[in-house]
């Protein structure tokens, strides 16, 4: 029996995956020990499940794969290669396979090319928290235990059957026959997802355009406009009726319509729920704390039950799971199905479920009936440790004036002309800031109302 111990750098240890700049804090010889490690924490947990393996287009992702598969097979686990693929056919791979309950992503999301990462699933549940950090643990206190026996490694494809579901008329209630005349350009931003599309398009109705469709692997948040230059360019060009964009592990979607206005992820929401509510009364619709109050308001005025939440993938997987809910949505454009699907955020399920909607001509997919909103951008400011203090200040100044809040996730004020929010970052030491009106003159009320708060708890100079 041969003990190893191993001091990771602790700040690669977030709250919901480990997360680090390649080869500054985070290292093949970190990727060995995170294998060892985790195989250690599921033997003393008592799960034998197989672990299934992916990683995404990055650079460094192959060899930190190499180097976390071996870890895992020195402590003799079960290891399933799923090879270059994206976070949701990892999460498809350990709701579907056989004794496949656990898995790890290797991927840094939206995070830069230098960056990247470890999501950790186990019995279908992304680990977190203080679990997580027992995977530090382990390692710093030197109980990896290696085993005189090596592990087992097979690989499976199951690109393949993921493609299947995902576009199977019945998995969305569609009809067979689909209008082939619809256009739509893709934007693969580069990443691994563009090796899945090219499957996918094929057993899709109509015409597609690709962008950005070799795997090189750039950063790409399709929340930020700028990043959609190409994709509206390409609309334009060849007369598209969408586009449709994804972040760089593909759990994440923006739509936009041929007039070139962009949709998130509260307002793709409203689709859904439309479609939803043709087989379910009353369905729990789960928004996050930055979702539009004006897109709520219409969500409740369909007959749906709107639960808002925490922002985070993690957060909103585990209150649909409490709830029951059947749908949910983040501003950032994670979109959670778990009617006739599994509950975890699919940006290429949403695409797929969307396109089957619009094709039919049906009239729940309708964009031009989501509502006009007048809504800032997500402000981000660094402030390192100085957040908390801050969001303490405001706290203090609203309990002072007598004025109501929402707590869950940060501050949100809500009144007659809209609403303002202040949180914590969950993936970055920031602050961030969002906030509405409900007509372009109550925009500009809250932006002054909300800047003469951040003035007044030290914050200068941030809005206007």
């Amino acid at each position: 029996m041969i003990c190893k111990k191993h001091v990771f750098k602790t700040k690669i240890f977030n709250e919901y995956d480990i997360r680090g700049e390649f080869q500054r804090n985070l290292t093949e010889i970190d990727s060995y020990f995170i294998g060892c490690s985790l195989g250690t924490y599921l033997k003393n947990i008592g799960i034998t499940s197989k672990i299934c393996v992916g990683y995404d287009g990055r650079k460094s992702s192959p060899l930190l794969k190499l180097h976390l598969i071996e870890g895992l097979l020195d402590v003799e686990c079960h290891v399933v290669n799923l090879g270059l693929i994206i976070t949701p056919i990892l999460y498809y791979a350990c709701n579907t396979m056989h004794n496949a309950y656990c898995g790890i992503m290797i991927t840094a999301s939206h995070n830069p090319t230098d960056y990247n990462g470890f999501k950790i699933i186990i019995n279908k549940q992304q680990l977190s928290g203080q679990n997580l950090k027992k995977i530090y643990d382990i390692a710093k206190n030197g109980r990896i235990i290696l085993s005189n026996k090596r592990g087992v490694l097979e690989k499976n494809n199951i690109i393949n059957n993921y493609i299947d579901k995902i576009t199977n008329p019945h998995t969305h209630f569609s009809p067979n026959k689909l209008n082939n005349k619809i256009k739509i350009a893709w934007d693969s931003c580069n990443a691994s997802v563009a090796k899945i599309v090219k499957n996918l398009i094929k057993k899709l109705p109509g015409e597609y355009i690709l962008v950005h469709d070799n795997i090189k692997y750039r950063y790409i948040d399709p929340t930020n406009e700028h990043n959609l230059t190409k994709l509206k360019y390409t609309i334009k060009k060849y007369n598209c009726d969408l586009g449709i964009a994804f972040d760089g592990d593909a759990d994440r979607i923006v739509i936009i319509d041929n007039n070139l206005k962009i949709y998130y992820g509260d307002e793709l929401l409203l689709i859904y729920t439309r479609d939803l509510l043709q087989r379910h009364s009353v369905p729990k619709i789960i928004v996050d704390i930055k979702a539009s109050k004006t897109i709520i308001d219409e969500l409740k005025k369909f007959g749906s039950q709107v639960i808002l939440w925490k922002t985070g993938h993690s957060n909103i997987k585990n209150k649909m799971k409490k709830t029951k809910a059947l749908l949910a949505g983040e501003v950032s454009g994670h979109l959670f199905f778990k009617e006739n699907y599994f509950g975890f955020d699919d940006g290429l399920f949403a695409a797929a479920k969307f396109i089957y909607l619009f094709s039919n001509k049906n009239s729940v997919c309708n964009l031009r009936n989501i509502p006009k909103i007048y809504i800032s951008t997500e402000i981000r400011i660094i402030l390192n440790k100085e957040h908390k203090l801050i969001l303490n200040r405001i706290k203090k100044l609203l309990t002072a004036q007598n004025i109501k809040y929402i707590n869950i996730d940060g501050i949100r004020v809500e009144n007659q002309k809209g609403w303002w929010l202040v949180r914590c970052s969950n993936t970055e030491e920031k602050l961030t800031i969002r906030f509405e009106g409900y007509s372009q003159k109550n925009f500009n009320f809250i932006l002054i109302t909300l800047s003469n708060i951040l003035r007044s708890v030290g914050l200068d100079n941030v809005l206007i």
